[in-house]
């Protein structure tokens, strides 16, 4: 039944020809007759966070997700997904770029900004990875360049963002005396941690290379529910 609705609004919409009206974005939000208006809608959304960082533009493309041209169309869904993926990466850059205007005065602190609490800086690199892997997996359609200007202006902010914050990193790193401060080193970890705990209880330690922090933490999170987890950033070791 979905595929004959799908057949009948389809045919309706050709009829009338409504891939070629105008339609006032605002007047269509809670509309999901026609595909037509959620093409339209679409446009809407990318066409306002390619002019300025917009929350409600997340919230309406995430409320979309569930619609029913997302659920009868998966590239409709894809794409829905795709433009808030991009909303995220510039909504979180927004907030790095100012919070880094008050960046804390020490390396310790700067680490811990980035990795811990609630909302750590480190979810930009999160948002940006996701957004990544959800534009390689997604198949265009002809007449998307909004979208792919979309993703290049996300880029562009994490890039920026990236950056800035890693030659703060570099400047505060290259001044700190060795160890640092407040932060805990590589080869403190069995000493401290492992070699304690392997007398209470069998443990194991796996050490795992190239893994990036945030993508370590979003690991804890899938784990959390089944396990005791605890992260935190550690100093590599100095030679």
């Amino acid at each position: 039944m979905p595929g004959q609705l799908y057949f009948s609004r389809n045919k309706v919409e050709q009829d009338f020809s409504l891939r070629q009206l105008e339609f006032e974005p605002e007047k269509i939000f809670a509309i999901e007759t026609f595909l037509a208006f959620e093409r339209a809608l679409i446009r809407h959304v990318e066409t306002k966070l390619l002019e300025r960082t917009d929350g409600s533009m997340l919230a309406l493309a995430r409320s979309r997700l569930s619609g029913f041209w997302a659920e009868t169309i998966p590239n409709i869904q894809a794409h829905w997904a795709l433009i808030a993926a991009a909303s995220q990466v510039l909504i979180e850059a927004e907030r790095l770029s100012k919070a880094l205007k008050n960046a804390p005065p020490f390396l310790s602190d700067l680490v811990k900004a980035y990795s811990g609490g609630d909302s750590p800086w480190c979810l930009l690199d999160t948002y940006h990875r996701h957004m990544e892997s959800r534009w390689y997996a997604f198949d265009p359609d002809m007449g998307d360049e909004t979208l792919e200007k979309l993703i290049v202006r996300a880029r562009q902010r994490y890039s920026e963002l990236g950056s800035e914050l890693a030659k703060l990193f570099v400047t505060y790193y290259q001044k700190v005396k060795h160890p640092i401060e407040g932060l805990l080193s590589q080869r403190e970890v069995f000493e401290k941690h492992v070699k304690p705990r392997s007398r209470e209880v069998k443990t194991a330690y796996v050490w795992v290379d190239a893994l990036r922090f945030e993508m370590g933490r979003e690991l804890c999170d899938v784990l959390r529910d089944d396990f005791e987890i605890e992260i935190q950033p550690l100093a590599a070791n100095e030679n």
